[in-house]
């Protein structure tokens, strides 16, 4: 590569993240994570009423303290029932990815996929609670771009938002 080269690519490089400044792919990763402790905090919870030791409690406190610790980065000023709503539909979003992940398994892949889809727009939602009208466009805001296109639930509005914005994969 030519250093005219080079440096044309760093300066759209530039021009994109200028275009597109919010990266919330550290966030998206941080859910994903809250999403597991959450998890873990269920699968303590059955492990005590299944085996009758107390001795998991302890640790099921220290992984809820953990949990919380991380998703006051994600939902910092929640409004109402914000931050309630937020990790159930963390807690919801992931039950459904293991279900759909369990059909995959079972070979019932139309199953699985309808379980991935309810689960991503869980997840989805979480991202509109947690930025209300800040990050993800109204419905009206997206449709003055598309004059000719039907209207989409505010959930299909979200789901395509955060299929467009959340990227892991960005470093």
């Amino acid at each position: 590569m030519k250093i005219s080269d080079s440096q044309h690519l760093l300066t759209k490089i530039e021009s994109i993240k200028k275009e597109n400044p919010l990266d919330l792919s550290v966030d998206e990763d941080l859910a994903v994570g809250v999403m597991n402790l959450i998890s873990i905090e269920e699968h303590l919870f059955f492990t005590i009423e299944k085996t009758g030791h107390s001795k998991y409690l302890e640790l099921l406190n220290d992984v809820r303290k953990l949990r919380i610790e991380a998703f006051k980065r994600l939902v910092e000023n929640p409004d109402g029932e914000g931050w309630c709503i937020g990790k159930h539909l963390l807690a919801a979003s992931m039950r459904f990815m293991e279900v759909g992940t369990k059909n995959l398994k079972n070979g019932r892949k139309e199953d699985a996929k309808a379980f991935f889809d309810q689960g991503f727009a869980l997840f989805s939602m979480f991202w509109q609670v947690r930025s209300g009208d800040e990050k993800i466009p109204s419905r009206e805001s997206r449709f003055k771009v598309l004059e000719n296109s039907p209207k989409q639930s505010d959930l299909a509005t979200a789901v395509s938002w955060v299929k467009e914005k959340l990227n892991c994969c960005r470093e």
